[in-house]
């Protein structure tokens, strides 16, 4: 028997959705994943499963097991908020509908996720909560203060639905109250609850249609590698998206993106992005410190990682290539692998940059020019970076050379075609654990000293700076920086 109505919320308000569908027991399938509350259902007459993939078990013997039952209806009450993949969620829930059939949806706003955990076994026997593994990505989710109106956060989440879900069409839509449970300030807390009709229309084209002309956008947050749970989510990273959409970029997909010089850090965050193709530039291809083994370990097959190196001039030789491009701390690391070729990789990373793209460029403000030798703590800073220079200097090793922002700035002001659009200064906080790991390479790299002499004077100072730590407290003058350029159309608006 093929079912006409699937249930997805919790299962408490089963009974009134079926009485208002017309629709009795048994052509009602519920998801639930509670025993206890299964039992409930089933003693009512409701067909119970666990998961959607599970549907095909309460399928009659007799029906084909090739294919999933098609329903009417599917609900979604109030859990896109309280599951840990929310568009896998919405997904089910679609393959799941017939067409022309009809999801109901609704949701508490403004859009919070939590994931509740329960109470067995948990101190004070509280449930606990935690962001969910693959959150839904709202168009600016970096930026909604409470404020807001609700009509703007309604807008904002169906967005985000229609966006993962484009076959689907907003049919009607209400706003509707809602009453949360307290805490120990208040019992209750009232809220405001947005309930939809979204009807499934197949004639509209698919994310995984196979037209070349659509715009396929992969949004990465909602398959987001573990490895990039607690990565790519800085202050900078933050303004550099909003300033995007400051400055007109407001699309559903970034289109082409390129990570010129490719970090973990980094491409978690572009991963977060919805994207038509990301491609990671790496120089480092093996290696224990090697970036390039580090990124082909948590990316699939639709992040291109290519190793090269910018100073060759058949690397990368295609112009006007990209929509975004992405420069994380290159520019002070590219005397690694280019010596006093940083304004010549600017100059290449600019080329593939497409008319009216942005380049997202993220440095370090050297400690040189902002940091002060009469004081004690500056000192103890730039001490602690001079040793680290100073010995790969004399066994003739390269290391980080660090451009200022002004240096950007005036790269970019040279070229008509770009302009800079946007910059921002972040403080640095510098920790007496962040200086030891300097002080660990400064050491790893002093025992490469030929001269035994030289090595023994060095390692003395660099022990002498560690015993300086133990009363070290943070530092925040120094700063991070981060500079948006944009590439001017051909008629030069």
């Amino acid at each position: 028997m093929l079912k006409s109505f699937v249930e997805l919320s919790l299962g408490t308000d089963t009974e009134k959705l079926a009485s208002a569908l017309n629709m009795n027991p048994e052509q009602v399938t519920c998801v639930e994943t509670s025993k206890s509350m299964r039992k409930v259902l089933e003693n009512k007459g409701y067909s119970v499963t666990t998961s959607i993939p599970d549907i095909n078990d309460v399928l009659e013997a007799d029906e084909s097991q090739s294919s999933r039952p098609l329903f009417s209806f599917v609900s979604l009450l109030n859990v896109i908020d309280r599951c840990d993949n929310p568009k896998a969620l919405l997904e089910s829930a679609i393959s799941s509908l017939q067409p022309g059939g009809h999801l109901l949806l609704s949701i508490v706003l403004p859009f919070s996720g939590r994931v509740y955990e329960g109470k067995l076994f948990h101190p004070w026997k509280r449930a606990r909560s935690r962001k969910p593994l693959f959150p839904l990505q709202l168009l600016s989710d970096f930026d909604i203060p409470n404020e807001k109106s609700f009509e703007v956060n309604a807008a904002m989440f169906f967005e985000a639905i229609l966006r993962l879900q484009p076959q689907l069409e907003l049919v009607k839509w209400t706003r509707l109250p809602y009453v949360s449970s307290g805490d120990l300030k208040r019992t209750h807390y009232p809220l405001d609850m947005a309930v939809a009709v979204l009807k499934l229309n197949p004639n509209l084209p698919t994310l995984a249609s196979s037209d070349k002309t659509s715009v396929v956008a992969k949004s990465g947050s909602e398959s987001l590698p573990l490895t990039c749970q607690n990565k790519g989510k800085s202050k900078i990273f933050t303004w550099l998206q909003k300033t995007l959409v400051d400055n007109g970029y407001v699309k559903a997909s970034w289109g082409k993106v390129l990570d010129a010089g490719a970090g973990v850090n980094s491409m978690c965050w572009l991963l977060r992005q919805s994207y038509d193709t990301v491609t990671g530039v790496t120089a480092r291809p093996a290696g224990l410190d090697s970036y390039g083994d580090a990124l082909h370990s948590f990316v699939d097959d639709s992040v291109n990682i290519v190793v090269g190196n910018w100073k060759d001039k058949a690397f990368m030789k295609e112009t006007n290539q990209y929509d975004i491009v992405l420069s994380d701390y290159l520019l002070g690391s590219t005397e690694l692998h280019w010596r006093f070729g940083a304004e010549m990789l600017l100059e290449r990373i600019l080329t593939v940059l497409k008319p009216n793209g942005f380049l997202l460029i993220i440095g370090l403000e050297p400690y040189e020019m902002i940091l002060h030798r009469s004081d004690p703590h500056d000192r103890l800073v730039l001490d602690i970076e001079a040793i680290g220079d100073s010995v790969a200097l004399l066994i003739g090793e390269s290391t980080y050379r660090e451009l200022p922002q002004q240096w950007v700035i005036e790269q970019i002001d040279r070229r008509p075609d770009f302009e800079v659009v946007a910059t921002q200064q972040f403080a640095m906080k510098l920790t007496a654990e962040s200086m030891r790991r300097q002080l660990a390479y400064a050491t790893k790299t002093a025992a490469k000293i030929v001269d035994r002499d030289f090595r023994v004077a060095f390692e003395k100072r660099i022990e002498d700076l560690t015993l300086s730590l133990d009363t070290f407290e943070t530092h925040n003058k120094a700063r991070n920086y981060a500079v948006v350029v944009q590439r001017k159309n051909k008629s030069g608006e």
